[in-house]
Formats: structure tokens, C-alpha cells, sequence
């Protein structure tokens, strides 16, 4: 009897240390589940059109009750005319990033109508991609939404710079080659992984009783047939890598073609690469290796010496068709430039120049050299051109740029730091106007230094990073319920050197 009695007391006892186990197990993983995939308790709603203002691309992030998570580190959505938005000025990713930039996806998607018919149409979807710098680890999002999505989980650790062509569908990825002071480039096409299919046997019977056994690929969660919605890792990366020590390149402003500058051989040769079909062709050569260049339009090339307030550099303008080389800007102090995606037609540069140590920033024209001074101080690399508007650029002005160091080579070093605001400048009349202040106030994240600035192709949106810690910005220039200027265009007085 008593050994029944210890029996069950000790399969009761197994009983409930299993029982407490798997409660224990469960909640763990529903735990861990939530954290690892939906930090802050969130839901998508991808329902309602109006939260999907970029063709689809925009998921607005709420939590279990329907508000607004605000997951930017920056400020808080807004409300316009009972849509929801993201904040005019987003905070996207707040680590550091190796580099953004605007993709367009062709995204086709079926409709069915009343009676029935299916039919299929494209439409172009806009997005942000950019790299995390400490895994190189690719990820999207769009100007309608603040949740960011990893498109892509390949490894690329310590990847210190990235740049992004062909619309988004391509990028180069540099880091230093097995941890030594040699620069490793990966030039890379970003295209959809395949399609995840699973086979289905179908069994039939013929007039004469034969079985027929048939077999089909079916799509495995095949994708929304009407709304884009970003694939976490959806998408894989092929290509190959340039020559070693690459430091100096950059893309055409059609986005189809990369110079770069290989220096390996103690010379400079200047290599274009066609991104469409990869042909390489070298079409430049100098003994000299400290230059900096940028595209003119898609056939010249600028160069100009490795700027610093100790030296003078000079400016060339170097046309790809007759290979000859003409001198736009004689020897100054902190020599840079920065030509207009438009400069086929408008022939505009922006240079800049630095005397008994403050910057100066002037416009010139290279038919003829002739300079205009701007009202602001600042750099070139801290502007954009407008390609709406070919007299437009929007810049970051430091709000009190230091005259006690030697610029640009302190900024450049990383000894000094500006505390920013955004600008529009109309190189043709000087007037200028802020568009956004980039204080502790606005940013709710501290003073930002901005550069490498970019406009999307409607112009209604512009990105750029934060020199002080890398993170990514986005600000809204246009509402797009509204369709208005997100900003007052008051003009500013002008100054001049």
C-alpha cells in the first residue's frame, strides 16, 4: 500500500515539475518572441491607404491600443489633416550608419475587377536604403512610415562607407581588408532572393481509368498582391571587388556609371566602370595621387587638390570626350567644389575657399570662371543641388564656424564639429532662407553637423547624416497631404566677403 501511495506521489510530483516547466517555456519564448521581433509592441496597419502616402511603401508603427509608436529616437509623429505622418524631421536610424541613399522598386501587382478579370500593372515604389556600419547589414524604409525593415542579414562587418547606385539596386561597400589599414572595396547588386516554392502532386483519372500524377511549384507566403511590404532579409547581394585602396570615387548623377582613382602603382588612373554592363575603361592619368574629383554632368570630370587652409589648390575641368583638361580656378586657400547634377546645361559650381581662416562659399560658371559670392559660410560637401530647380541648392550652415582652427582640416580631421542649421540658397539672386534648425530643440537628439546630403527625385525629401555619431536624418520638405512647403521661406539678409 505503501509503496502505490509513493507511486503516485512521485508521478504527481514529475506531473507538476513538468507542468511548471513548460509553463516556464512558453512564456520564455512568447517573451523572447516579442522582443526579438517587435520591440515595442507593435502592429502595422496596412489597411487603410492612408497611411500608405508612398505608393505602398509606408507602414505606420502603432501599439496595441492604435496609438502612434514614435520608434524614430527623434520627434514624435504628427497629424495633418487627420493623416498620420511621421515627424517632419525623423531621426531614422540612430546608429551609425555607413551610408544612405533613395531606391526606386518596380513592384507589380495584380487588381481584380467586378466581373471578375485579373489583370496586372507595375508601379514604382520609393524608398531609404541604407548600411549599418558595424555589421553591413542592409535596411529600407520610406519617407511615410518610421519603421525600419533589414532587407538584407549578409555580413559585412566594420563596413566604414557605402554608396548606393542605380537607383537603390546596387551599392559599394568598403572596409579595411582582414583588419589592416588597406582599404577592401565590394561593388554589389542588391536583388531578391529566390522565391521559397513548395512542390504539390496533383492525381487525375483518364477516360480509360488511368492515374495521372501531375506536379506543380507553389509560392510559399507569396507577397501582397496590391501593397509593398519590406521582406526582413528578402534580399541577397552579387558582385565583385574593385581594386585595393580605392579612396577616391564617386557615382555619375545618372547613377549608371562609377570613377574611381587607383593609386596602387604610386600614379593616379582614372577608371570608369559601367554599372550595366561592367565594362571598365581607363580614362584619366596624372603621377600625382592627392586628388579629390566629382562628376560635371555625365561627360566632365572635376579635380582639384587635396583641400587644406595651409595650401592652395587649383580647380580642372576634364572632358571625357576630348580627354583634355581645362583650369577653372586658379591656386587658393581650402580649395573644394562641388559641380550641378545639371551642369550640362547650367554649367554651375560651387566652390569653396577658405582666407585667414574662414570659409567662403561662391558659385562659378566654367564657360567663363566668372564667381558670385553667396551670403553663407560653409562647405560645398555639406550641400546638394536641386535638379527641379538648377539655380537651387539646400546646404548645412554652421551656426558659428570657428575662425581660431585651419579649416576645412580641423572638420576634416575630426578635431572640430559645427552645430548646423538647413538652408536654401538661390545661387542666382544670393537669397537665402533657414528650412529647418538642427538645435537640441528641433532634433531632440542634440546639435547635428550634417553632410552628405541628398534629394529624392521629386524633391520633396531630403536625407543626410549626422558627422557626429553617423546617424541617419530625414527631413520632410513637403507635406504630401497638403502638398505645401513644410517650411516658411522668409529671406534672410544677405552678406558678402
Amino acid at each position: 500500500m505503501k509503496r502505490r501511495t509513493y507511486i503516485i506521489i512521485a508521478v504527481c510530483f514529475v506531473l507538476l515539475l513538468l507542468g511548471v516547466f513548460l509553463f516556464v517555456y512558453f512564456k520564455f519564448n512568447k517573451q523572447n518572441s516579442t522582443t526579438d521581433l517587435n520591440p515595442n509592441n507593435q502592429v502595422t496597419d496596412v489597411g487603410s491607404n492612408k497611411y500608405l502616402l508612398d505608393g505602398g511603401a509606408g507602414q505606420i508603427a502603432r501599439d496595441s491600443v492604435g496609438n502612434v509608436v514614435n520608434t524614430s529616437g527623434g520627434p514624435a509623429p504628427v497629424v495633418i489633416e487627420g493623416t498620420i505622418l511621421p515627424p517632419k524631421l525623423r531621426h531614422i536610424y540612430v546608429s551609425p550608419q555607413a551610408g544612405a541613399g533613395f531606391a526606386y522598386i518596380s513592384f507589380a501587382y495584380s487588381t481584380t475587377s467586378s466581373t471578375g478579370k485579373v489583370s496586372t500593372s507595375t508601379k514604382i515604389i520609393p524608398l531609404i536604403r541604407f548600411v549599418d556600419r558595424s555589421l553591413g547589414h542592409i535596411y529600407e524604409t520610406a519617407t511615410s512610415t518610421i519603421i525600419n525593415t533589414r532587407i538584407s542579414n549578409i555580413a559585412a562587418p566594420k563596413t566604414y562607407v557605402a554608396s548606393f547606385a542605380l537607383d537603390g539596386k546596387s551599392v559599394l561597400l568598403q572596409n579595411l581588408a582582414n583588419d589592416t589599414d588597406v582599404i577592401a572595396s565590394y561593388f554589389a547588386n542588391i536583388s531578391k532572393k529566390p522565391t521559397d516554392v513548395v512542390q504539390i502532386k496533383y492525381s487525375s483519372s483518364t477516360a480509360s481509368g488511368t492515374q495521372v500524377v501531375s506536379t506543380s511549384n507553389q509560392a510559399i507566403n507569396p507577397p501582397s498582391p496590391q501593397n509593398y511590404i519590406s521582406e526582413t532579409d528578402g534580399y541577397q547581394l552579387s558582385g565583385e571587388f574593385l581594386a585595393n585602396g580605392l579612396k577616391t570615387y564617386e557615382v555619375s548623377p545618372d547613377q549608371t556609371k562609377l570613377f574611381y582613382l587607383d593609386t596602387n602603382n604610386g600614379d593616379s588612373s582614372g577608371i570608369i566602370t559601367n554599372l550595366l554592363t561592367g565594362a571598365k575603361s581607363i580614362v584619366w592619368k596624372d603621377p600625382l595621387i592627392q586628388w579629390n574629383m566629382g562628376w560635371a554632368g555625365d561627360k566632365n570630370l572635376l579635380f582639384w587638390n587635396a583641400p587644406s587652409g595651409e595650401n592652395q589648390g587649383a580647380l580642372y575641368l576634364f572632358n571625357l570626350d576630348t580627354k583634355q583638361s581645362r583650369l577653372l580656378v586658379n591656386p587658393i586657400a581650402g580649395l573644394t567644389a562641388l559641380s550641378s547634377p545639371l551642369f550640362n546645361t547650367n554649367k554651375s559650381i560651387l566652390i569653396g575657399d577658405t582666407v585667414e581662416g574662414v570659409m567662403n562659399l561662391g558659385v562659378i560658371n566654367s564657360t567663363n570662371s566668372a564667381e558670385k559670392v553667396l551670403p553663407l559660410k560653409t562647405l560645398p560637401e555639406k550641400c546638394v543641388w536641386s535638379k527641379i530647380n538648377p539655380e537651387t541648392v539646400y546646404c548645412a550652415v554652421p551656426r558659428s564656424p570657428s575662425t581660431s582652427v585651419t579649416l576645412p582640416d580641423a572638420w576634416y580631421q575630426g578635431s572640430i564639429s559645427f552645430n548646423d542649421d538647413l538652408w536654401s540658397i538661390n545661387t542666382k539672386t544670393g537669397s537665402s532662407f533657414v528650412i529647418q534648425q538642427l538645435n537640441d530643440v528641433a532634433t531632440k537628439a542634440g546639435n547635428i553637423d550634417a553632410i552628405n546630403l541628398s534629394l529624392n527625385k521629386t524633391e520633396d525629401y531630403l536625407l543626410f547624416t549626422n558627422k557626429k555619431d553617423l546617424s541617419l536624418w530625414g527631413l520632410r520638405l513637403i507635406d504630401p497631404v497638403i502638398k505645401k512647403a513644410s517650411f516658411a521661406t522668409s529671406t534672410a539678409s544677405s552678406t558678402t566677403r
